[in-house]
C-alpha cells in the first residue's frame, strides 16, 4: 500500500513538473528533452493492468496526444504560427518520433539552410520553421537501390 502511495506522489510531482515546463530561453531541442525525459520516469512508475489490449492501445493514444499538447503548450509565443500548423495535422504527429538525431546548431532558425519534413514527427515541423526564406522542395531524381556491375 505504501508503495502505491509513493507512485502515485511520484507521478503527482513528475506531471506538475512537465505542466509548468517552458521554453523560455532553450533551444526547441533542450525544451524537447526535459518532457520526454519526464515522460519516461512517469512511465516507469505507471503500472496499468488493462482487461483487454484494446484498452491500452486506446489509452495510449489519448496519452500521445495529451503528450503533444503538453509540450506544445510550452512552447515560446514566436512558434504560434508552428504550433497552429501541427495542431491542424491530421493525424496528429507523434511526440515521440524524433527519426534523426538533431543537433542545436541545427534548430538555430537563423542559420538553418535545409531540414527533411518527415510525416509525423513534431521536431520536423519545428525545425522547419524559418520566417526568412520561402520554402523549397529538392528532388534530386535518384532511385532508391542500389546497381553492381
Amino acid at each position: 500500500m505504501y508503495s502505491d502511495f509513493e507512485n502515485t506522489s511520484q507521478c503527482f510531482e513528475i506531471r506538475s513538473t512537465i505542466h509548468i515546463s517552458r521554453q523560455g530561453t532553450r533551444s526547441v531541442i533542450e525544451y524537447y528533452n526535459i518532457p520526454i525525459a519526464l515522460w519516461q520516469e512517469m512511465d516507469l512508475f505507471c503500472e496499468t493492468t488493462w482487461n483487454c489490449p484494446d484498452d491500452g492501445v486506446l489509452c495510449n493514444k489519448i496519452l500521445e496526444k495529451d503528450r503533444v499538447f503538453d509540450f506544445l503548450q510550452g512552447l515560446n509565443q514566436d512558434l504560434d504560427e508552428v504550433r497552429g500548423r501541427i495542431l491542424s495535422t491530421k493525424p496528429l504527429p507523434s511526440i515521440r518520433e524524433p527519426s534523426q538525431p538533431f543537433k542545436d546548431s541545427e534548430v538555430d532558425q537563423s542559420t538553418s539552410v535545409a531540414t527533411i519534413a518527415q510525416r509525423g514527427n513534431i521536431l520536423a515541423f519545428l525545425i522547419s520553421k524559418n520566417d526568412n526564406y520561402e520554402a523549397w522542395i529538392i528532388d534530386t531524381g535518384a532511385s532508391d537501390h542500389l546497381t553492381g556491375s
